[in-house]
């Protein structure tokens, strides 16, 4: 049985007219999709766990690089996920040197970046 009072709420055309009326934005284009391999979390116990002990590190960092982040953890996250970072995020003590090891083989091994839409393998 259905209810008529939903009957604004619901209807597609409403919805779509009051979107273009007041200029508001759908929540999908706010919040841009994230990927990220979870499977290791297995309730949302874990997950929460896992958000307070990223939370609980993020506001350990000294105060000047919490603001260079804007107090977001997010864009620290992508910050650190760009190795052309690599230089800023060692003078901000959020890595370690890289090892002459480590140096050698990321020299020597191409690498293959997955992304959502296509996956590039880099030519040497």
């Amino acid at each position: 049985m259905t209810q008529s009072q939903y009957e604004d709420e619901t209807n597609v055309n409403k919805i779509m007219k009051r979107y273009h009326a007041d200029g508001a934005e759908l929540q999908l284009s706010r919040n841009p999709g994230q990927y990220a391999d979870l499977t290791s979390i297995k309730d949302y116990q874990g997950s929460l766990q896992t958000i307070i002990n990223a939370q609980n590190a993020f506001n350990s960092l000294p105060s000047t690089t919490r603001n260079r982040f804007q107090n977001d953890p997010q864009q620290l996250l992508n910050f650190m996920s760009d190795e052309n970072n690599y230089e800023e995020a060692l003078k901000l003590n959020l890595t370690n040197p890289k090892t002459p090891q480590q140096t050698q083989t990321q020299t020597q091994t191409p690498h293959t970046t997955n992304t959502p839409q296509q996956t590039q393998t880099p030519q040497t």
